[in-house]
């Protein structure tokens, strides 16, 4: 007798759910208007003083580069010593 494999099950069951829902799932998506929300959090990002507005910049492309970094660390089969 083969055993379940109830995230697959899990993962069936969430797709058919999104299927049956999706009218619902897009008119909420299109009441959210991610691009006025992208204008405003601009907006607000240049309202903030220039000091903090840097340090959020600063951390976010550190973030960025720290990220590309740990995906080139895997790919090349490094051996992790700078991962941690």
């Amino acid at each position: 007798m083969q055993s379940i494999s109830w995230k697959k099950v899990g993962i069936i069951m969430l797709a058919i759910f999104l299927l049956l829902h999706r009218k619902q799932i897009i008119s909420v998506l299109e009441e959210c208007r991610l691009g006025d929300l992208f204008v405003d959090t601009i907006d607000y990002l240049w309202t903030v003083p220039q000091g903090l507005r840097f340090a959020l910049l600063a951390a976010f492309f550190l973030m960025l580069f720290m990220a590309a970094f740990r995906i080139l660390m895997k790919q090349k089969g490094g051996d992790d010593k700078w991962l941690k």
